[in-house]
């Protein structure tokens, strides 16, 4: 979206681009909120417990630091660091491992007393 003004440093840019700007900010830090919940959720359905709910902790990190970004930095990025996308992927990166050291255990008791357990 382009805004059309007479005059070039005018106070509607700054406004229509801030806007935006925060806008961006604010969407990447849900999308990556919910799709940590997501993969969360998938966790505690895969092992029948209540107690890896603990790894939702890192969306109360990432909602810290999106309120920082939006309140004092004013919805910019760093520009040679993203704290969004490194807790994000640190979650995500967990959740996942847990995903996939369960699926291993499985297969290791699936396979027991066979070729295939020597090779996992």
């Amino acid at each position: 979206m382009r805004v059309r003004l007479i005059r070039e440093g005018s106070a509607i840019v700054i406004v229509a681009m801030s806007c935006v700007t925060l806008v961006k900010a604010a969407l990447a830090r849900a999308l990556f909120g919910a799709h940590t919940m997501v993969t969360v959720w998938r966790v505690v359905t895969q092992e029948d417990t209540d107690a890896y709910w603990k790894l939702a902790v890192g969306i109360l990190v990432l909602a810290l630091e999106g309120f920082h970004a939006l309140c004092y930095r004013k919805g910019q990025e760093l520009s040679w660091f993203c704290p969004s996308v490194f807790i994000y992927l640190c979650r995500l990166v967990g959740s996942c491992g847990w995903i996939f050291f369960s699926f291993w255990r499985e297969l290791r008791g699936l396979h027991a007393g066979t070729f295939l357990f020597f090779l996992l």
